[in-house]
C-alpha cells in the first residue's frame, strides 16, 4: 500500500501593508505632512468644514485644528468666502502656533484672490502649538465652488 503524499501547502499572496498610523492623507506629495483637504460642504458652497478622527495618527489632533482655522478664516474673510477656488497650499506654523508663512503651490487663477488666499493664511493664530517633531510645511489641498 502506497502513502500519500502529503497535501501541498498553498501559497498566498502577501497582504498589502496598512499604512503607517502617521500618514494623514491627502496622496500630495510635499516635504510636510499631508492634510486631509478642505473640500465643499455640501451646502452649495463656499468653504468645507474640517473633519476630525484622523485615525489617532501622531499629529491628526494638529491637523484638525488647522484644517479647522484655515476653513473658518477663508470663510469669514470678504474676498475669500464667494471665492470659487482649488489649489494647494504649504503653510508653516511657529512654535507659538501662528502661521507666519504660507505658499501657493499653484494659483487659483486670479492673482488677487491668490494674495488674498496668501494674507489670510498667514494671519492664522492656532489655538496651541504644533506638537513636537511636527514636520513643516504642512501641505493642504483648498477647495470651494462659487454659492
Amino acid at each position: 500500500m502506497q502513502e500519500a503524499a502529503p497535501a501541498e501547502k498553498k501559497e498566498e499572496a502577501p497582504k498589502p501593508a496598512a499604512p503607517p498610523k502617521e500618514a494623514l492623507g491627502t496622496g500630495v506629495k510635499g516635504n510636510g505632512p499631508g492634510i486631509a483637504g478642505l473640500g465643499n460642504s455640501g451646502d452649495g458652497g463656499g468653504f468645507g468644514g474640517a473633519r476630525s478622527g484622523n485615525g489617532g495618527s501622531k499629529w491628526g489632533d494638529f491637523a484638525y485644528r488647522v484644517q479647522s482655522k484655515v476653513a473658518s478664516a477663508l470663510r469669514n474673510n470678504d474676498r475669500t468666502k464667494k471665492a470659487s477656488l482649488k489649489v494647494q497650499v504649504r503653510v508653516w506654523s511657529d512654535p507659538s502656533g501662528h502661521i507666519y508663512r504660507s505658499k501657493l503651490d499653484t494659483s487659483t487663477g486670479d492673482r488677487n484672490l491668490d494674495e488674498a488666499v496668501q494674507n489670510v493664511l498667514n494671519n492664522i493664530q492656532l489655538d496651541g502649538p504644533p506638537p513636537a517633531g511636527m514636520p513643516m510645511p504642512i501641505v493642504m489641498r483648498l477647495t470651494a465652488r462659487r454659492p
